[in-house]
């Protein structure tokens, strides 16, 4: 959510615009026009909205102006009520009576001050002429300004300093927009005064008039620049209200407006407008809040949904795998009569298996190798024919027929030549077969026993 700050003075208007995100916010710029006029000309206020335009590239975002010290009055008011509501409904006869013009031409609002003492319903109203606040709705709605809301200087500076600097006591000084004095405690008003810029040239006048606001003044802030003489100051302690943001000179009274509709807590919905409004305002902030935070707890809780569902899927997943690995481990293995940890059997059934193999010389017969050695010895005519070859531990044994025991013992030592002297080839059986050309034999071949050391 964007809004336009807007500070008037009587020599220039100020603009600011900050970008409030979920979780924190922004400045997106800042500008100011010269006045040809004091408080601005509808061409001033033209100008000021053309170079807006021009910063933010597109449609100006809803504007709150803040209304200079010289067209507000301000009364401190004890109420038979403690809460704000009540306060702000009965405020205007207080305030009627006090205040230099007809009650008809009053447009007011009130905010809760800190009470010190205890026990007392103190409020500040801020009253302005409603034919002041008509001309500038009009002047500003002319140049192409979307009016959301009208606040004080004095309003904007409290929530310039709550945004900058929250601490709970401070006195902050103003020389943007004539003077303004504002003791702040818990972000509630105890003391303000407001000077024309006039009693700047009467320094000891301004000593006698402020000395209360410097006798404990907790954190100190000063906006603009400190006039020279100012002897009531200390001019080596406080520290200068700077907007966050790289411009120019940006105006702290703009920038206060600016932040004003997301400082709630220091606002309570402040408005110089038609009350009703203000709290209708309120109330739909409030909307806005709760709605951010039943969408916030809904997305937490959909997160959380989705991780259980996905640990719940994986789970499924495990025990099906899990599952599968019974039904093929029963298959292979049917003498298992209970699996239990079903990854740690198999892998123990497989070690097994290869315990046997190598039990049974298995090891020994690696098929493509071994027959290739036992044909390569063959003679090339056809003068004898294997019949058979069969493994017994680390033994094969190559039975076959020959024309002769000449072939046969040439073929074992083809054989024992193909093998190596890690084998020993020996015939182990060689006899005649009822036709007089024809010897049957047998062939051992045996891997020699590593030799023991002596």
């Amino acid at each position: 959510m964007k809004r336009i700050g807007i500070s008037i003075a009587n020599h220039k208007l100020s603009a600011y615009v900050w970008e409030k995100t979920p979780f924190s916010g922004r400045a997106l710029g800042s500008c100011e026009v010269a006045c040809s006029e004091p408080l601005g000309s509808l061409d001033d206020i033209r100008s000021l909205a053309g170079r807006l335009r021009d910063m933010l590239g597109g449609t100006l975002p809803p504007a709150v102006l803040s209304i200079p010290p010289g067209e507000t009055h301000i009364r401190i008011l004890e109420l038979p009520v403690p809460d704000l509501k009540n306060a702000r409904i009965i405020h205007r006869a207080e305030i009627e009576e006090v205040l230099p013009f007809d009650g008809e031409e009053i447009a007011s609002d009130l905010l809760p001050m800190e009470d010190a003492e205890g026990g007392l319903n103190l409020f500040i109203a801020f009253a302005v002429r409603r034919s002041t606040l008509t001309r500038f709705t009009e002047l500003f709605s002319e140049a192409g300004f979307r009016i959301e809301s009208i606040i004080t200087d004095p309003v904007s500076l409290l929530c310039a300093a709550s945004a900058m600097q929250p601490e709970r006591s401070l006195t902050l000084v103003s020389f943007e927009n004539d003077v303004i004095l504002l003791s702040v405690g818990d972000l509630k008003f105890r003391k303000i005064r407001q000077f024309p810029s006039s009693i700047l040239d009467s320094p000891e006048r301004f000593r006698d008039e402020t000395h209360s606001f410097f006798e404990s003044p907790g954190h100190l802030l000063t906006v603009g620049s400190l006039p020279p003489n100012m002897l009531s100051i200390p001019a080596d302690s406080g520290s200068r209200l700077v907007p966050p943001g790289d411009f120019a000179a940006p105006s702290v009274v703009a920038f206060g407006a600016s932040v004003a509709p997301f400082s709630d807590r220091v606002t309570y919905g402040f408005s110089l407008g038609n009350l009703d409004q203000a709290e209708d305002e309120t109330g739909r902030r409030g909307a806005r809040l709760r709605f951010a935070a039943i969408a916030s707890g809904i997305a937490l809780i959909s997160c959380i949904f989705a991780l259980e569902i996905a640990r719940w899927t994986a789970t499924r997943q495990v025990e099906a795998v899990r599952k599968q690995l019974r039904v093929e481990f029963s298959a292979a293995v049917p003498e298992a009569k209970v699996v239990v940890r079903e990854a740690a059997q198999i892998r123990e059934k497989i070690n097994a298996l290869r315990r046997q193999r190598a039990e049974l010389g298995l090891d020994l017969l690696k098929n493509t190798p071994l027959l290739g050695k036992i044909s390569a010895g063959l003679p090339s005519n056809k003068s004898l024919a294997v019949k058979e070859i069969s493994g017994d531990g680390n033994r094969i044994r190559v039975a076959g027929e020959s024309g002769g025991a000449a072939s046969v013992e040439s073929y074992r030592a083809a054989l024992g030549s193909s093998f190596g002297k890690a084998f020993d080839v020996t015939v182990q059986e060689s006899r005649g077969s009822a036709r007089a050309d024809s010897v049957t034999f047998t062939i051992l071949i045996e891997k020699r026993k590593a030799e023991r050391a002596s």
